[in-house]
């Protein structure tokens, strides 16, 4: 019996997307949409340290949501993305960030993706209270990281990947690291424009709470 479990186990690994694996794991939920007040209240009952409190924008936060939801990217000095698992094509499936940090070298070379920029990843957000957002340029520090964080994200120790995470990058003073994190819960405040939705099972429940304001229905294929 445990040998047929793990046969299917392996055949579900096998024909299963990393990111598919990897939502399973954390126990991601559809995204209900929640207020300001409950993003903040959820950061600090969980300790997540934040001083710079940044959510995504919100004409971009529908296609990004899913994506980046519960992962850390690195970019080194230049802006370029690591790829932190050098085998796959996915920056974040395998390795996990706080690993590679503890295996970084300055000046050695470590392969990089096209697929997404430091500066252009800084575009993507905007401060809770929308204050300007302080952008950093690159040159200024050996890795620049960010990881994004949602209520919907069932991971029970949240605030201490976290944490671990600033722990250890404290304790190695000959590398200048900027970790922010970047929170990506979609928002009560805001009113969804349906031609932007992209990932439908993290806006049903909002779509149900529109149509049963506007007593119609949108669907979405």
């Amino acid at each position: 019996m445990k040998k047929i479990f793990t046969i299917l186990f392996s055949l579900i690994i096998l024909s299963s997307s990393c990111t598919y694996i990897i939502t399973k794991i954390l126990g991601l939920k559809k995204a209900k949409p929640k207020s300001i007040k409950y993003i903040r209240k959820f950061a600090e009952k969980r300790k997540l340290g934040i001083v710079n409190f940044y959510t995504s924008r919100d004409s971009v936060i529908l296609r990004i949501a899913y994506s980046r939801a519960a992962k850390e990217f690195i970019f080194r000095s230049d802006g370029k993305l690591i790829d932190h698992n050098e085998n796959t094509a996915n920056p974040t499936c395998g390795k996990n960030g706080l690993d590679f940090i503890k295996e970084f070298q300055k000046g050695r070379s470590y392969p990089t993706l096209e697929t997404k920029s430091w500066i252009k990843e800084q575009g993507f957000w905007q401060d809770i209270d929308k204050k300007p957002v302080e952008l950093i340029p690159t040159g200024v520090y050996d890795l620049m990281i960010v990881y994004y964080w949602g209520t919907f994200v069932g991971r029970p120790n949240l605030s201490k990947k976290i944490n671990q995470m600033r722990e250890y990058i404290s304790s190695r003073p000959e590398l200048s690291i900027y970790f922010v994190i970047v929170n990506i819960d979609l928002r009560k405040d805001i009113d969804y424009d349906p031609e932007y939705i992209k990932v439908k099972p993290f806006i049903d429940k909002h779509n149900e709470d529109k149509n049963n304001k506007r007593k119609s229905s949108i669907k979405i294929n």
